[in-house]
C-alpha cells in the first residue's frame, strides 16, 4: 500500500528540518575560537537600545552557546530519525512528530508574543526603536505566523484518520 501524500510531505519536512538543526547544532557545539565574542558583537542588544530583558535573554544564550548547540544537535538527530521513521509509517514517529509540532507551535506563538512585547516595551520605555530592532521584531513575528500556520496544518494532518490508519 502506498503512503498517503501527507505522510511523504510531512516526513520530508521533518527530515529537512532535522538536517538543518543537526548542522547548526554541530556548529554551535564545536569549540570554535571567537564564537562567543562574535555572538556578543552581533547581538541585538550590542547594536541597539533594547529593553533590559532582551539583553538578559541574549546574555544567557551567549554564555551557554555550546550547551544550546549540543541540545540543538540532539534534537536535530531526533527530528531526522522521526522523519525517516514516519516515512516508513511507524506509529511512534507520528506521535513524536505531533508532539514536536505542538512544541514548535508553542515556540512560535511565544516568539511572536516576545517580539511583539519587545517592540511595545522599547517604544514605551522611550528607547530608540531603530531599523535593526524594527526589522528583527517584524521579521520574527511574520516568520512565527507563517510557521505557526504550517504547524497547525501539520498537526491537523497528523491527527487525521487517514494518517492514523496509514501508520503501523
Amino acid at each position: 500500500m502506498e503512503a498517503p501524500k501527507h505522510v511523504t510531505l510531512i516526513a520530508g519536512i521533518w527530515i529537512v528540518l532535522g538536517i538543518a538543526a543537526t548542522g547548526s547544532g554541530v556548529l554551535l557545539a564545536l569549540p570554535i575560537p571567537g564564537m562567543e565574542e562574535m555572538a556578543r558583537k552581533t547581538s541585538l542588544s550590542s547594536s541597539t537600545d533594547v529593553p533590559r530583558f532582551i539583553a538578559i535573554v541574549e546574555g544567557v544564550l551567549i554564555r551557554h552557546l555550546h550547551a544550546v548547540g549540543v541540545g540543538q544537535l540532539l534534537l536535530g538527530v531526533f527530528m531526522l530519525v522521526s522523519g525517516i521513521q514516519f516515512r516508513r509509517r511507524r506509529a511512534w514517529a507520528r506521535t513524536s512528530l505531533e508532539v514536536m509540532s505542538w512544541v514548535g507551535l508553542s515556540w512560535f506563538v511565544g516568539s511572536a508574543l516576545f517580539w511583539g512585547l519587545t517592540w511595545v516595551a522599547a517604544a514605551r520605555e522611550g528607547a530608540r526603536v531603530d531599523e535593526g530592532l524594527a526589522m528583527t521584531a517584524s521579521g520574527a513575528i511574520a516568520i512565527s505566523v507563517g510557521f505557526g500556520y504550517i504547524l497547525v496544518r501539520m498537526i491537523q494532518s497528523l491527527r487525521s484518520e487517514t494518517i492514523r490508519d496509514a501508520v503501523v
